[in-house]
């Protein structure tokens, strides 16, 4: 029972350190993108990685908005429309 007990300590330790190497190896990947804290579970990170990419595609519907709204002043400035739209512009 002693030698069983101590076998799953050890294989417990060899699960651990195995598990805290990947974890290691998965942060350092993302570090250069993604600044993660050291101290982070792998919950954690999968969490700040939701919240990052949330952050991206919200900055993408931004830009998508933005540009939608340049792309239809530049067609009525070209339709000769633009006086109606500076006009508005400044309301």
């Amino acid at each position: 029972m002693t030698a069983q007990c101590a076998q799953l300590d050890e294989a417990n330790r060899a699960w651990q350190l195995y598990h805290q190497t990947e974890l290691d190896k998965f942060r350092d990947k993302l570090q250069n993108s993604l600044p993660i804290e050291n101290n982070l579970s792998l919950d954690d990170i999968a969490e700040h990685i939701s919240a990052y990419l949330d952050q991206l595609q919200n900055q993408r519907e931004s830009l998508v908005q933005q540009l939608q709204t340049s792309e239809k002043l530049i067609k009525d400035i070209r339709s000769g429309k633009s006086f109606t739209v500076l006009s508005s512009i400044k309301n």
